[in-house]
């Protein structure tokens, strides 16, 4: 277990915390050392996080120091707008995602939960004011994941049978249901999926998924692809 968690610290980790964890198990493992974990079997783990946002590791730092202590941080934010605002945030939670830091807690400003990307954050302190966990946004992000993403209810998908062992291997939800239709399609019948994740889904398959139901994610499919190809006409 600490072999696997510090290959992944030194993945996903930036500096100082990386060597930080990295030391520790070296330490842990200098009078316990199975002959598993040689150099080369350590090294043959891999993990592959993907392409990972730059971050600067002083704000990641202060970050993870408020978040272990459970202290307010102010910070200031420039948004996908190019927008610099000045917030006082409760971190209740850290989130690697997609090759990037997030920290969701409790906006003083907003009133609200909200998610900041670490690397968009130009500036970081913390302040003396000290916050109690917060289990509902906690538990919001571990069932929602970072982002409240707009959800589609009861969705309906009409598959190809050549795509049913990656709809069974990856599904769409873990309550999701398969009916066949004959010999060469199936249908999907999902209670509950964010918009980003079918949309994703269903164009990666390139006319593979149709959308039976609802109406308004159909048309929004259908949208969306009559935008790529004008993109692509000629």
């Amino acid at each position: 277990a600490s072999v696997i968690g510090a290959r992944i610290t030194e993945d996903i980790m930036p500096e100082p915390l990386r060597s930080q964890v990295r030391t520790a198990v070296d330490f842990q493992l200098t009078n316990n050392n199975p002959d598993f974990l040689d150099t080369a079997y350590v090294k043959s783990l891999m993990i592959s996080p993907g392409l990972r946002v730059n971050i600067d590791k002083d704000i990641f730092n202060t970050v993870f120091e408020a978040w272990k202590t459970q202290h307010t941080l102010e910070i200031e934010y420039l948004d996908a707008g190019d927008r610099i605002s000045k917030r006082k945030l409760d971190p209740h939670v850290l989130a690697f995602r997609d090759g990037a830091w997030f920290t969701i807690g409790y906006c003083h400003l907003r009133d609200e939960r909200r998610t900041f990307a670490i690397h968009r954050i130009t500036k970081a302190e913390i302040a003396d004011k000290v916050f109690k966990p917060d289990t509902k946004i906690i538990d919001s992000v571990e069932k929602e994941g970072p982002f409240k993403y707009k959800n589609y209810q009861n969705v309906e998908l009409i598959c190809d049978k050549s795509i049913h062992k990656s709809i069974t291997e990856k599904p769409l939800h873990k309550d999701q249901k398969i009916e066949q239709m004959g010999k060469d399609k199936f249908k999907v019948i999902v209670p509950v999926v964010p918009e980003y994740e079918i949309m994703i889904r269903v164009l990666n398959q390139a006319g593979l998924i149709e959308v039976a139901e609802p109406a308004s994610l159909r048309s929004q499919v259908k949208k969306v692809a009559e935008v790529i190809l004008a993109k692509h006409r000629g």
